[in-house]
């Protein structure tokens, strides 16, 4: 997910980990989730800003441990870790309802911090058969994009959707869609589409449907060739 999001992976932590390997470096079938802690920095691949985040697991391991102990665990990891420095913050967790309701109000410091439901990394996204390539595209493509399109012209990404999450995409930022052409099942002959994301409890200032989508644009303005929009010229592979 970290990579995906435009993150250098650490040393020792790969793309390509499947079940099997993962427990036999983590220590058997007992996990040892302190050592996936890890601190991540921005790649220069990434397509959006981003900033360093340190990533923690808070797993409930078993049926003893309390919503409390949850939060208390939380509280002390983000003050342990903003102590050295630390400001920004990911948790992935089992028990994301109880901490997003609860976590902001026991911390008292300027720290930012996101919760991933644990569930969500349970499955690979990217690499779904029906799950299309995304791609955010960046602030000059967006800017781009917006002198063809009025934003609020877009097919909508509600920010709580499962690739928003999996992106970390942001209110405003746009997806780039690759879908196979349903007729040649060919990545060489792409459908492209944009979607806008938007915050939760946003309006819905837009004029598309939903599920309606917008195609590629012909442009034909003058812009500078690191500026162009990625399309269908490059498949992937």
């Amino acid at each position: 997910m970290m990579y995906e999001r435009g993150y250098e992976l650490p040393e020792g932590e790969t793309r390509d980990l499947d079940k099997e390997n993962f427990i036999q470096q983590y220590q058997g079938e007992k996990i040892d989730w302190e050592k996936l802690n890890n601190r991540y920095q921005p790649s220069p691949r990434a397509t959006v800003d981003r900033e360093p985040v340190f990533l923690f697991y808070l797993i409930r391991v078993n049926l003893k441990v309390t919503d409390k102990e949850l939060l208390d665990n939380a509280k002390n990891m983000i003050e342990k870790m903003n102590a050295l420095g630390e400001t920004n913050f990911v948790i992935i967790t089992s028990a994301i309802d109880k901490l997003s309701r609860k976590l902001a109000e026991k911390i008292d410091l300027e720290v930012k911090f996101s919760l991933i439901d644990w569930n969500l990394l349970r499955v690979d996204l990217p690499n779904q058969v029906r799950f299309p390539s995304h791609t955010l595209l960046s602030s000059e493509q967006r800017e781009l994009l917006f002198k063809k399109f009025r934003p609020n012209n877009l097919p909508i990404m509600r920010s709580f959707d499962p690739a928003a999450i999996y992106y970390d995409a942001k209110g405003g930022q746009v997806f780039l869609i690759k879908r196979r052409n349903q007729v040649t099942r060919t990545l060489r002959e792409q459908l492209i589409y944009y979607r806008i994301v938007v915050d939760v409890g946003a309006p819905l200032e837009t004029e598309a449907k939903d599920d309606d989508e917008v195609k590629e644009p012909d442009f034909d303005i003058e812009r500078p060739d690191d500026m162009q929009l990625p399309g269908a010229d490059e498949p992937d592979e």
